[in-house]
């Protein structure tokens, strides 16, 4: 792991330091002791020391006393020699291109960092590729941290909407909640309290209709009486009716149109001879016929109420008019405070 690999590497840096160390106490004690012989601790022998020349050299090959000369050699250019390039893992460079020949402490500390470098290099190796995996994990990382922040944002902003559109709908509920509360509370019991007065208000005629029918059927369990008898007599008008005998002034039965229904109305039998039809209002109580003469003259009335009847075209309800049948002639006897007497008669 990396903790071993710097655990290595300040072990190896604090024996170069007492390497080195040594190193110099050792050259200060050489400076201090005496310079020794070559010859060491071996014993000079006495008569022994003498030069003494060996047996002579063999003349030379190529015969004569001496030798020849050497043939020269033509000059060659001087070669270049290039610097060796030295790994970066320790020693030392001394007075030589090559280490190691005049430092063997470096040389050692060399082979050992040598060493190290063939168990330590394949744990860098794999320190750097898991490095590049961590570098590749770590983007790829940063680029999901990158989109997760934008969608953050983005789902931030959302919620900011969405807040105020809840605020919004809050305020709103709030708002029908306290109208509801209010109608429940105040309008509800109101309308409550008024419809329970209608209510009551309701029992109580149909309380009194319950009563009326009951009194009804009570009375109509006898044969009713007509107190107001309609005689048999009747005609096309009141005229009619006087000459077939119907010579007491009350209520009859016409019928002018044969294809309409006959209707009841008050004959007067007395007056200028009889055979008059008092008028006091429509059937339906909606005109008032008891007005002066120059209004029968003009026609007065809404002819659009009779619509059907023929009249439509007509200024008024009703008007003096001949024009029902050349030979006939409608004459007004007299207006009266409550109505008027009209009558058809043939000239």
């Amino acid at each position: 792991s990396v903790s071993s690999t710097k655990m290595k590497l300040r072990f190896l840096l604090c024996l170069c330091i007492v390497g080195a160390l040594a190193q110099s106490d050792y050259d200060e004690e050489d400076g201090l002791k005496e310079a020794l012989d070559p010859r060491g601790h071996r014993p000079v022998s006495r008569g022994r020391e003498t030069y003494s020349a060996g047996p002579a050299a063999p003349p030379p090959i190529s015969g004569g006393s001496r030798y020849r000369g050497r043939p020269t050699v033509a000059p060659v250019g001087k070669l270049m020699q290039e610097k060796e390039e030295q790994p970066d893992s320790g020693g030392c460079t001394h007075m030589s291109e090559k280490m190691g020949v005049l430092c063997p402490t470096g040389c050692d500390l060399k082979k050992t960092l040598q060493k190290q470098e063939r168990n330590v290099r394949p744990t860098v190796e794999q320190l750097k590729r898991s490095v590049d995996e961590l570098t590749q994990s770590t983007n790829s990382v940063y680029g999901y941290v990158l989109d997760m922040t934008a969608e953050v944002t983005q789902r931030q902003r959302v919620s900011e909407g969405n807040g105020l559109v809840v605020g919004q709908y809050t305020d709103s509920l709030e708002t029908q909640h306290a109208f509801i509360k209010d109608a429940v509370d105040i309008t509800f019991p109101q309308n409550i309290k008024i419809l329970q007065g209608v209510l009551d208000k309701v029992r109580e005629k149909i309380q009194r209709l319950e009563k009326a029918i009951t009194s009804q059927r009570a009375k109509c369990q006898v044969p009713c009486k007509v107190s107001c008898p309609i005689p048999v007599v009747s005609g096309k008008e009141c005229e009619d009716i006087i000459r077939k005998g119907g010579e007491e002034s009350q209520m009859y039965l016409i019928r002018p149109d044969p294809l309409s229904m006959p209707y009841k109305v008050f004959c007067d039998q007395t007056s200028k001879k009889g055979g008059w039809v008092l008028i006091q209002n429509r059937m339906d109580g909606s005109v008032d016929f008891g007005r002066r003469w120059d209004d029968y003259r003009r026609g007065f009335g809404n002819i659009a109420s009779d619509v059907g009847k023929g009249h439509c075209q007509t200024p008024g309800e009703l008007r003096i008019t001949n024009n029902l049948n050349p030979a006939e002639k409608t004459n007004i006897c007299c207006v009266l405070d409550a109505g008027v007497l009209i009558s058809s008669t043939k000239l």
